[in-house]
Formats: C-alpha cells, sequence, structure tokens
C-alpha cells in the first residue's frame, strides 16, 4: 500500500514537470518524429485565431450600412470581386440570369481492340458515344447562347415599359401618341423574348432526341453482356463504357431538365407581361391607371357608329369561348382593310344598369388587343339595352 501511494507520487510530480516544461516551450518545437527531425508547426491555426475577432467584430456592423467590409448573411455565398449582380435592373420575375454551366461530359476512355465479335461491338459503341457527346456539347453552347439573349431582351423590355407605368402614375392627356409609341416598341421587344421561347422550344426537342439516344445506347451496352466469344478484356472494356455512358446520360438528362425549366420560367414571364401590357393599354386609353375607358352613352349609340355589328357576343352561359368566332371575324376585316376602327359596344340588359356591359366590353376588349389589334384603333363605349342577358356589339369602319 505504502508503494502504491510512493509511485502515484511520483507519477503526479512527473506530469507536473512535464507541463511546466510545455508551457516554456517554444510554439514550433513539437515532439520529435520518428526519424529524428521536429516537424513544422502548422501555419493555419494562428491565420485563424487572428481573423476570428476579426469577423467578429465585423459582425458588429450594421446590416443596412454602406460598410463595404461586412460579412454576407448566413447561408449565402459572398458576391466575388469584379462580377455584376446577378439582376440588374430587372424586376423579380424577370428571367434568369445567363451565367450558366453545362453539365461536364466524361471523357471516352479508348480500349485496345481485341478481335472477337464481342471487342468490335465495343469499338462502335464507343464511336457512337463520342458522336453522341458531341451532339450535346453542341446543343449545350447553344443553350449558353440564347439565354444571353433572353436576359438582354427582358432588360430592354422592362426598359421600355418602365416609363410608361411612371407616366401614367402621374395622369397624361387620353391616347397619347407617344404613350402608343413605346406600348408599341415595348410589344416588339416582348415578342423578341417570345422569339428566344420558340429557340429554346426548339433545343429542347433536339436535346430530348438525345436523352432518347442516350437510354438507347445504355440498353445496348448491358445487353453486350450476353454475348458469347468474348474475352476478359472486353468486359472489362464494357465495364468502362457502361459508366461512361450512364453518366453522359446524366448529364443530357440535367441539361434537358435546365431548358424545361428555362421554358416554362420564360412562358409564365411572357404571359404575365401579356396581361401587363393589355393593362397599360386601357390606361393609355384613358390617360391614366384610375379611369375607365368606357365612355356610357346611356340609352343610344355612339354618333360615330352606324350600320349592322359586325359582331355580336351574348353572354347568355358562364365561361363563354367567343374568341374563335371573334378572331376569324377580326382577321378577315383586318385583310380588307389593315386600318380597320373597331368600336366595342356593352349592350346591358333589360332593367340593369351599365356596370355588367361595361365588364363584358373590357373583357372583348382586352381579347382584340391580344389578337394584334392596336389599343389606339378600338373605341369603347356602354348603353343601357331590353334583352334578357348583357352583349357586346363589335363594328368595323
Amino acid at each position: 500500500m505504502a508503494n502504491t501511494r510512493t509511485n502515484a507520487a511520483l507519477f503526479l510530480a512527473g506530469a507536473l514537470v512535464l507541463a511546466g516544461c510545455a508551457e516554456n516551450q517554444d510554439a514550433t518545437a513539437l515532439w520529435p518524429s520518428l526519424d529524428g527531425s521536429a516537424p513544422a508547426a502548422p501555419q493555419a491555426a494562428p491565420a485563424a485565431q487572428q481573423t476570428a475577432p476579426q469577423a467578429a467584430n465585423t459582425s458588429n456592423n450594421s446590416l443596412f450600412g454602406n460598410n463595404s467590409a461586412s460579412a454576407a448573411p448566413v447561408g449565402t455565398a459572398a458576391q466575388p470581386a469584379g462580377t455584376t449582380p446577378l439582376y440588374s435592373g430587372v424586376n423579380s420575375s424577370s428571367p434568369a440570369p445567363a451565367n450558366y454551366a453545362a453539365p461536364a461530359l466524361p471523357t471516352v476512355t479508348p480500349g485496345q481492340p481485341t478481335g472477337t465479335h464481342v471487342g468490335l461491338r465495343v469499338v462502335a459503341l464507343r464511336q457512337d458515344l463520342a458522336r453522341l457527346q458531341n451532339s450535346i456539347q453542341v446543343h449545350g453552347q447553344t443553350y449558353q447562347k440564347i439565354r444571353p439573349s433572353v436576359e438582354s431582351n427582358a432588360q430592354a423590355y422592362q426598359q421600355t415599359v418602365a416609363p410608361l407605368y411612371a407616366r401614367l402614375q402621374v395622369g397624361t392627356t387620353p391616347g397619347n401618341p407617344q404613350l402608343v409609341q413605346h406600348w408599341n416598341e415595348a410589344e416588339m421587344r416582348l415578342d423578341r423574348v417570345n422569339d428566344d421561347i420558340d429557340q429554346l422550344n426548339a433545343l429542347g426537342n433536339a436535346v430530348v432526341n438525345d436523352a432518347a439516344m442516350g437510354s438507347y445506347m445504355l440498353e445496348n451496352v448491358r445487353a453486350t453482356y450476353g454475348l458469347a466469344g468474348a474475352y476478359e478484356e472486353d468486359h472489362r472494356q464494357l465495364a468502362l463504357l457502361e459508366d461512361e455512358t450512364n453518366r453522359t446520360v446524366i448529364a443530357v438528362d440535367r441539361l434537358l431538365s435546365d431548358i424545361s425549366t428555362d421554358i416554362n420560367r420564360q412562358g409564365n414571364y411572357v404571359a404575365a407581361e401579356r396581361a401587363n401590357l393589355t393593362a397599360l393599354a386601357l390606361a393609355i386609353k384613358t390617360g391614366s391607371f384610375f379611369d375607365s375607358p368606357i365612355r356610357d352613352t346611356g340609352a343610344g349609340l355612339n354618333s360615330t357608329v352606324a350600320g349592322d355589328p359586325m359582331v355580336v357576343v351574348r353572354f347568355d352561359q358562364p365561361n363563354l369561348n367567343y374568341e374563335p368566332a371573334l378572331s376569324a371575324a377580326i382577321q378577315d376585316a383586318l385583310g380588307r382593310n389593315p386600318n380597320s376602327v373597331f368600336d366595342v359596344v356593352g349592350v346591358s340588359s333589360a332593367g340593369a344598369g351599365t356596370s355588367e356591359a361595361r365588364i363584358q366590353a373590357e373583357r372583348v376588349y382586352k381579347s382584340l388587343v391580344r389578337m394584334g389589334v392596336r389599343p389606339d384603333r378600338v373605341n369603347l363605349s356602354a348603353i343601357s339595352g331590353e334583352g334578357n342577358h348583357p352583349e357586346v356589339h363589335i363594328y368595323t369602319r
């Protein structure tokens, strides 16, 4: 028992001596390695200890200040130096930015032909895979060229349509020719975005063919394992080819997914902006967002409206699909006279006010604008009628 206590005391004293020595040693003096040399101390730890207080001090700055040294918020990556923002001057519903990296394709590993039937088949499949990868690479480069065009056209559209909102917000004259000109230019620029969508659709169809070809090749590679008369080297090359083909299929599927997502995004964007342009056209007719473009003429028609209506839309059922017949009549009228002017007259039912007729007249007006009729060539009015249902009469002159 006495020996045990003596040994414990000696062990404790030795530990205290070693600890004192460790405190007096230089930070770079570590335990010697097996070859007798002392390894260099790691340099990352002191640097981290120096930068940690700086980061803590930076985090104390105001989150909304102008200090350029403030840290990025948690969960976001800091903007690299020399790069431009992803959304520069474009609203939040605009298309995605153009900085896109196509999925990487694997390298086709060359192999020594063995001379067997399976070996010759491996050579042919390897050549087919190289051609498929070349097609995918070309389509990826085409996609990278289309995306900057989409962003550029969207920015040009936003820059054209923004002054319209500002001018109409403060009010202007009804049917201001300058605003009509800007509206036509905005529509033209939005059409360019729509043309980019057509290019994306064509590219998507080509990539669909690449994806189908990749799946077909993968099935052929796997089926080749079952052929008789193969060396072990043939199966080794088949295994490499299967991996490369499988990775190629994953890459083309990723490219197809990116293109499909972009098509849906741009399509929704254009559809929303078409609706906004229609609302702008209504506002331009009155010179303000807050005034109705429809003139209430009471019980009689406008003096400029004469003859029988070209089209009568009778709203006697819900969800009436009147646009096909209306579109055919409008195209026929514009074919005879490209400068035709259309009078849209909402007619209320018997005993009802003109409010419902005004709503239906605006509905038909929006349809005409979507069909390509210039807003300044459409006149809107509402009158009281004697029928059982509200109607909209369209005249041309």
